[in-house]
């Protein structure tokens, strides 16, 4: 008969170990995403400085996954300092984590060769998410087990814990979104973030033991409910304005002209072809006046990335490369956009004086972002530079 008081048990020394050889290695692959620049080996400073700085997008991308990495792994510290034991359920948690850790060298490769795109940063987002995720889910898991939690851990300290481990993949989540506003505003969120993570919470800045365990679990528990759904409203308005799975939904048409269009009368007044802003866009577009008078704007092999309120707008302006030129120099709403591919064209208003447009763009109308741009030139211009 075995009268040893001690059950067996799994100890937690093989995942910690684990961890920081896991941790260790993702941090160092993060640098093999940079490269010399090709240059002569004699290049002068004016040479190598411009050269370097072209390398600053790979810098910040560094600097948000290096320190991404360093808050889990902190965080992964803090947890397996209040767990005593582990069992097989965590060891198969840690291994999930952990898959998610060394994923994120190259989430951050995605994201340095495609910066431009929403799909990029969407998917380097949903990496972090799932490593916060699972790191939240061995920490739910060990509080729901026995024993697991070392008995000097307090309440406060506990609550510090959960509150930080589910506080940053709702968060990575709500700035995963704003990419389809800007990539360059959602990175630097998750930039600023970050230090938020090191400074240490009230709890952390005297021992656990001390602590107080009088606050209530009653308490805790309401505040983490509400916690919970503000973060699941925040969540769902956010889902609401971006429509994030616009993104990988084409909407295609194939529109025919008018049959007005076709006939001998119909004439191109000017025409032009599109060039990305904030999206990838091509495509033509023609404005045609019809036999009875009438316009329409035409567009053609045309392709562009889906979104919320999308309208198309003749501007004034002769080109715009940014969204202050569409704004501050006026434009048309011609109506919303029937589909990102495919032929289309639009009915032009009747009294419309169109010498005072130049351009026309591809406008999302809910954040104000301009998606494309087609300068305009007139048939007259395009045969006189043809015949040059």
């Amino acid at each position: 008969m075995d009268n040893d008081p001690h059950p067996f048990e799994l100890g937690k020394n093989r995942i910690e170990a684990l961890s920081d050889g896991v941790f260790a290695i993702a941090m160092t692959l993060l640098i093999l995403e940079f490269h010399v620049p090709s240059l002569p080996h004699n290049a002068s400073n004016v040479v190598v400085l411009p050269a370097l700085l072209r390398l600053w997008p790979k810098f910040v991308t560094y600097a948000i996954s290096f320190a991404s990495l360093g808050v889990f792994w902190i965080g992964h510290h803090n947890m397996y300092h209040a767990i005593r034991r582990s069992d097989r359920v965590l060891l198969w948690l840690n291994i999930v984590f952990f898959m998610f850790v060394s994923f994120l060298p190259f989430s951050t490769s995605i994201l340095n060769a495609f910066i431009e795109t929403s799909i990029a940063p969407l998917f380097f987002g949903g990496n972090l998410v799932l490593l916060g995720w699972t790191l939240y889910a061995q920490w739910a898991y060990a509080r729901r087990q026995t024993g697991m939690i070392s008995s000097q851990m307090g309440d406060e300290y506990l609550a510090m814990v959960q509150s930080r481990f589910l506080a940053y993949p709702i968060i990575a989540m709500l700035t995963m979104l704003v990419c389809f506003w800007s990539v360059s505003i959602s990175l630097a969120i998750y930039l600023c973030l970050l230090p938020l993570y090191m400074i240490p919470g009230r709890a952390e800045r005297r021992p656990p033991e001390t602590t107080s365990r009088g606050a209530g679990r009653r308490r805790l528990k309401r505040k983490m409910m509400l916690a919970g759904g503000l973060g699941a409203i925040a969540i769902f308005a956010a889902w609401a304005a971006f429509r994030p799975e616009l993104l990988l939904i084409n909407h295609k048409v194939h529109e025919s002209l008018p049959a007005a269009a076709s006939a001998s009368g119909a004439a191109v007044l000017s025409a032009g072809e599109f060039h990305g802003v904030a999206h990838q866009t091509h495509g033509d577009v023609r404005i045609i006046q019809l036999p009875d008078g009438g316009k329409v704007l035409r567009l053609t092999r045309f392709a562009t990335s889906n979104g919320p309120d999308v309208h198309i707008l003749l501007i004034h302006a002769a080109d715009a490369t940014d969204n202050d030129t569409v704004t501050s120099n006026g434009y048309l709403a011609l109506g919303k956009l029937k589909g990102n591919e495919g032929d289309q064209f639009y009915d032009i208003p009747a009294r419309t004086d169109l010498s005072a447009y130049h351009g026309v763009t591809i406008w999302c109308m809910r954040f104000q972002v301009n998606f494309a741009t087609a300068p305009l030139k007139t048939t007259e211009t395009i045969s006189n530079q043809q015949a040059d």
